[in-house]
């Protein structure tokens, strides 16, 4: 019997063998980029890309959704640490600067699309939200809609014409948005300070600082 995720925000199909213990991911076309850096990810056992770039797999002895991984709702979950917000940021920071050197990046990032492999690894699965670079910036063509579980930049938020300039800094801000939610367990896109102290002068306490910047040009991924 298998675990099946339908993923229909983010046009994949995950698969998860319980006896085989290989995870599946299916595309819905192919997509060389987000296979690209799949590959340069590091704790993906014995992956497998396939020739027509639609599909990726690996070994695994548990997957979920971020989502449930964060609530604790599952049988293999435990509070969300500051470990793991470090841990997620960086693996997802990977991801972002792979699809970068291949002229792409995220438009936002949706927590629906993480996917969180044995319980600290944390891969990024929407390929819906590839978007083409140009210029360090990419085309915003039509609204992205906005939900409890998306992290959207400001910039995109307040766009009031399209197709508008966006640029890559907003990726940035999106990730920051995702683990900044994901630890305090937060629906805010404010930096609360009181809750900030508890990690004040830690690398995220900075990534925050940095990247939760209403201006795009003030941003800078940086993680120490």
């Amino acid at each position: 019997m298998s675990e099946i995720y339908e993923l229909q925000q983010s046009g994949v199909s995950i698969i998860f063998p319980k006896k085989e213990r290989r995870c599946t991911i299916q595309f819905e076309e192919p997509c060389p980029a987000m296979c690209f850096c799949f590959s340069k990810m590091s704790g993906l056992v014995n992956l497998v890309i396939s020739k027509s770039f639609d599909r990726v797999s690996f070994l695994a002895h548990t997957i979920e959704p971020l989502e449930e991984f964060v609530r604790g709702s599952s049988k293999h979950s435990t509070d969300f640490t500051y470990h793991n917000g470090l841990t997620m940021t960086k693996s997802l920071g990977v991801q972002v600067f792979h699809l970068e050197e291949r002229g792409y990046t995220l438009s936002s990032l949706d927590a629906k699309n993480v996917l969180v492999v044995d319980s600290r690894h944390f891969v990024y699965t929407g390929a819906r939200d590839l978007v083409k670079l140009e210029n360090d910036a990419f085309m915003m063509f039509s609204p992205i809609r906005e939900n409890t579980s998306r992290c959207i930049a400001p910039e995109i938020l307040a766009a009031t014409s399209l197709p508008i300039p966006i640029h890559k800094n907003a990726t940035y801000y999106s990730l920051a948005l995702l683990t900044y939610r994901s630890l305090f367990q937060t629906m805010s896109s404010r930096l609360d300070m009181q809750m900030m102290f508890s990690i004040i002068d830690t690398s995220l306490y900075w990534f925050f600082i940095r990247c939760l910047q209403t201006k795009s040009e003030n941003r800078v991924c940086l993680l120490i």
